[in-house]
């Protein structure tokens, strides 16, 4: 595959990871492990592909934060939004929140399945989006390193 096309590909991981924000049922990982790959076969530079790949997340993720917030408790009586925010589900984030305020975010971008949960209430209930987006952030910058390298070391040891 020539470089020119693999470049290229960074920009299908944005549009993966901005796609997954949007509720398209795509995981974020392996569009993080395709940009480590991207990058270990010098169509892009680490900091390039890191920089769009912490683009896509974080909208990916404001997408949800900011429709949640714009609804307001009203979410909760919306069939997409009951299916991620459980009774349940909802009475545990919320005494999550109550615990640990912020630092929740941080945590649940990397637990699949209370990450939806716990971006939607922070918005439903009024997190400020600048503190939302800083410990989106904080989080990602720990994972996107970690799974892009996965990819770029997994890409050495692939015939091309």
């Amino acid at each position: 595959m020539s470089h020119v096309a693999l470049g290229g590909s960074i920009g299908l991981v944005f549009a993966w990871l901005l796609a997954g924000g949007l509720g398209v049922p795509l995981p974020e990982d392996p569009a993080l492990f395709a940009a480590g790959v991207i990058v270990e076969h010098g169509s892009v530079t680490p900091v390039v592909a890191f920089a769009i790949v912490l683009a896509g997340v974080l909208a990916g993720d404001a997408v949800l934060f900011f429709a949640a917030r714009r609804l307001g408790p009203s979410a909760y009586h919306r069939k997409r939004f009951r299916r991620v925010l459980t009774p349940e589900r909802r009475a545990k984030v919320e005494r999550a929140f109550a615990r640990y305020g912020g630092a929740l975010v941080f945590f649940a971008r990397h637990v699949t399945g209370l990450r939806a949960a716990v971006f939607a209430m922070a918005g439903i209930h009024g997190m400020r989006p600048r503190r939302f987006l800083a410990w989106d952030a904080a989080a990602a910058c720990l994972s996107i390193p970690f799974v892009m390298t996965l990819g770029y070391f997994a890409a050495k040891h692939v015939a091309a």
